[in-house]
């Protein structure tokens, strides 16, 4: 339950007589409205109020909850000696700042006034004449009834203050702060949402507000009910803070933890090492005589050598059967996809980029850019993309997303994705890129958030090696690990 779902609660225990004990002493609503309706009588007589047409008695049908038998349902009407909405035909009002505003429903939020810089300055002599409608005096309801519904706050003075359409001003005979928490309670929230009327935009007129239904206790009550829950709210604003932190740590958790696993992996502390597996200047050593062999067969191109790798590159120690590598120098392939792939056929092969790259895996989707055999033909030696191959996205929002290419459908990539293929495990290699070292290197090279990472960065990326047994455990030992962190965002 969060904050707000918790202050609901509250107020509807508060307007269901739930939240003090009734105490005879104080009387009964009953009693209240009587003398409410003989206030009202003594002000029509006096000429402050009019006198109004009957509201039609209240159903049961209408009763939306039991209340307390010292409690009345009564039509917010017959508490009010004033009920009024702002202008319907607002002045233009002037450009320079007085101190004289006209405000409208934006102006009204977390039960205070609002942003008061936007509002209609009024010439004084236009002022008088608006706010002979509204006549907003201290202890006033201000409630909003177009545009953003529901929302209200008591008025405690201090401005030449008037409003357009979308303010209701209400004074009542009951204590106004428990009505302001009626208006907050769920129950009536719902009641102006379900019964808002208009197209574009909705509104909770005057009849409507008239004419709801408000359960009203000894005026007493009201009194102890505005105390308990005043005394409330700071626990609810405590309880916010605390759950707000709870839900950022949640969110956080799972994300934190797989990158402690892939952390851990990574200086070799998630498996133990096994000197019957060998070394990594074994394996290495392996990888440059295989290199060197394909070169002279022709499968791959002979590049530049790499630099040799400083101590002050290396970011955090590693097992002694380990050994700090560049990606270039494992990799049999490592490019981008093509800068200037050739125009969409709507059929043939398809051309993939950084966002068919959706979860760790290569998702296809409906709008597939597609060449024909010929493009396919003319441009597939530069990525020869095939299965088991590491996609992953070097331009702007996409770098480092990471999958592996798991389907046997030929195709070929577009410039945003770049296409690795190792001489070592690529699921590990992959896990090592998902790491923050390597991510971090990758999106601080990149320069700005629509930057790209240069075929020379990745090549240069440093890549912690342990034995291809090795390898293989840490991959098993990730992949049963990392499910159990999806489970704790559920």
């Amino acid at each position: 339950m969060n904050a707000q779902d918790l202050k609901n609660s509250i107020l509807q225990l508060a307007v269901q007589g739930k939240l003090v004990e009734q105490r005879p002493e104080e009387g009964t609503a009953k009693e209240l409205l009587e003398q409410i309706k003989a206030e009202k009588e003594k002000l029509i007589k006096e000429k402050k109020i009019k006198k109004e047409k009957p509201l039609p008695e209240i159903t049961e049908d209408e009763i939306p909850f039991e209340i307390p038998e010292s409690w009345e349902w009564v039509r917010l009407r017959n508490v009010c000696v004033k009920l009024v909405d702002g202008d319907h035909n607002p002045p233009k009002g002037i450009d320079n700042p007085t101190d004289f505003i006209m405000a409208s429903s934006t102006n009204i939020n977390n039960d205070t006034l609002v942003e008061l810089e936007k509002v209609r300055y009024l010439t004084e002599e236009v002022y008088v004449k608006e706010h002979e409608r509204t006549n907003a005096t201290v202890g006033d309801i201000f409630f909003t009834s177009v545009g953003t519904l529901g929302r209200s706050c008591v008025y405690n003075g201090g401005f030449n203050i008037c409003f357009q359409r979308s303010v209701s001003v209400i004074t009542t005979l009951l204590f106004n702060y428990y009505l302001k928490y009626a208006f907050d309670s769920a129950y009536f929230q719902y009641k102006v949402m379900r019964e808002a009327t208009g197209t574009a935009q909705k509104g909770f007129y005057l009849n409507q507000l008239a004419s709801a239904i408000i359960p009203i206790p000894p005026l007493a009550e009201q009194k102890r009910i505005v105390s308990k829950i005043e005394e409330i709210l700071p626990y609810i604003d405590q309880y916010d803070k605390a759950y707000t932190k709870l839900e950022t740590f949640n969110k956080k958790f799972p994300e934190d933890m797989k990158k402690s696993i892939l952390q851990l992996a990574m200086q070799g502390k998630l498996v133990e090492q096994r000197p019957e597996e060998g070394t990594a200047d074994e394996l290495y050593e392996q990888i440059v005589a295989e290199k060197a062999q394909l070169i002279k067969d022709g499968k791959i191109k002979k590049e530049k050598s790499l630099p040799e790798i400083t101590e002050d590159e290396i970011p955090f120690e590693i097992p002694n059967s380990w050994k700090w590598v560049r990606l270039g120098a494992i990799s049999a392939k490592l490019t981008d996809g093509s800068h200037n792939p050739p125009p969409n056929t709507g059929i043939g092969y398809c051309v993939i980029s950084a966002k068919n790259i959706k979860n760790g895996e290569i998702v296809f989707g409906d709008d597939e850019r597609f060449v024909d055999e010929e493009g396919f033909i003319k441009e597939n030696p530069r990525t020869n993309i095939t299965h088991g191959d590491i996609i992953m996205g070097i331009i702007g929002g996409s770098i480092g997303n990471l999958a592996i290419y798991n389907h046997d459908r030929k195709v070929i990539a577009q410039r945003s994705a770049a296409i690795i293929d190792t001489m070592i495990d690529n699921r590990f290699c992959m896990n090592v890129l998902q790491s923050s070292f390597c991510q971090s290197k990758m999106k601080n090279s990149s320069g700005t958030a629509q930057g790209g990472v240069y075929l020379g960065t990745l090549k240069n990326l440093l890549i912690p090696l342990p034995p291809l047994a090795e390898q293989k455990r840490i991959v098993a030992k990730i992949e049963e690990l990392l499910p159990y962190c999806d489970q704790l965002v559920k």
